[in-house]
């Protein structure tokens, strides 16, 4: 059985975070490369997130699919990790 603080949801276990804990997020481009960031901010850390074409990622997360519905493709990877 597990503890009270946790809960078991399809082989995933989760913990119960602070009830003061908040995450915030923005968007920011940046000024030499027109890079559009997604930046996730608590209390203690930063996280960057960089944008690219979902296409483009789900080619290089498939490599033997390199054509067709950009949604095909990222239900195909979608399912392939059950």
């Amino acid at each position: 059985m597990l503890p009270q603080s946790e809960t078991q949801l399809a082989k995933h276990t989760f913990k119960s975070k602070r009830s003061d804990f908040a995450v915030e997020m923005r968007t920011f481009t940046g000024k030499k490369t027109n890079v559009t960031y997604l930046v996730m901010k608590n209390k203690r850390a930063y996280h960057v997130f960089s944008e690219i074409e979902a296409k483009d990622a789900a080619r290089d997360c498939n490599p033997s699919r390199q054509k067709g519905n950009v949604v095909k493709m990222w239900d195909e990877i979608w399912k392939a990790l059950g």
